[in-house]
């Protein structure tokens, strides 16, 4: 499986906007208002697309492990109704197919948000 990287706020846009604090600072305190005004925007807007790229990223993840929890508790009650009912294996099986494939969906959604491509050699 290859991973590959199609954009991303990376260590310069971080960098960038540590730069770009500083700037704002020393213009403030210097009177530039033009320069000030552009770098307090500029903070605003890439920081601002920052936090919502993550916060989107973060509510994914969190959606994931709670689709992965529930379907563990909905397995785990199969588990202890299957011991009752042995003759239940095709349903076991479809259900475990099933929860399967949920959980690849929801990775793929964390990949596609997040920014990577996730594919194999076929």
């Amino acid at each position: 499986m290859f991973v590959q990287k199609r954009w991303g706020f990376g260590l310069g846009t971080i960098f960038s906007l540590i730069v770009t604090y500083f700037i704002f600072l020393y213009s403030q305190d210097k009177g530039w208002t033009v320069l000030a005004f552009v770098s307090k925007w500029y903070l605003i807007l890439v920081g601002g697309l920052m936090t919502i790229v993550f916060g989107i990223l973060l509510i994914v993840i969190l959606f994931s492990l709670l689709m992965l929890g529930i379907a563990m508790l909905r397995l785990s009650a199969l588990n202890k109704k299957n011991n009752k009912n042995k003759s239940s294996r095709l349903t076991n099986a479809s259900t475990i197919h099933s929860l399967f494939r949920l959980y690849n969906l929801a990775v793929d959604n964390v990949c596609k948000i997040s920014g990577y491509i996730l594919y194999s050699r076929a």
